[in-house]
């Protein structure tokens, strides 16, 4: 009987050390899949230092969008740290609410085509994102986020 809980007890530990590094390596790469997800829909390089998470906030640092091509600024967007605070069971429900955003150490590089265009940089990459999300199968969704 003592052989069968020493052998429960090592599958146990096995099997929490297992997710332990399964999770570990899904959040090494996390910072890679946010970067090229944003970077294939924004149609310019994205680069993604970091993601951490905890019970109560995910914080993504490092974050840089380059600008389109041809633009005199070299970078669109760029931020120290974001952080996302909300219970991470709250991302699984249907009403998504999150508490509080805080960006740190914000730039941001407006460009316009000329002095009395409202159009620029910042247009050209979202119509980007939309048209990229536009070729996805579109369905409704119930789902929604709000931000207090």
């Amino acid at each position: 009987m003592r052989k069968v809980w020493k052998a429960v007890i090592t599958v146990i530990i096995l099997i929490i050390i297992a997710i332990s590094l399964i999770g570990f390596f899904a959040l090494k790469k996390a910072s890679n899949l946010l970067s090229e997800s944003l970077s294939s829909k924004l149609k310019v390089p994205v680069k993604v230092e970091g993601i951490s998470l905890s019970w109560n906030h995910i914080t993504i640092k490092g974050l840089e969008i380059d600008n389109i091509k041809d633009s005199i600024l070299p970078k669109a967007f760029s931020a120290k740290t974001i952080i996302i605070k909300a219970p991470l069971f709250n991302y699984m429900k249907k009403h998504v609410e999150i508490q509080q955003i805080i960006v740190d150490d914000i730039y941001i590089g407006l460009e316009f085509d000329n002095i009395e265009s409202e159009k620029g940089n910042w247009t050209r990459l979202i119509e980007n994102f939309y048209t990229v999300m536009d070729n996805y199968e579109k369905k409704d969704s119930e789902r929604t986020v709000t931000i207090k």
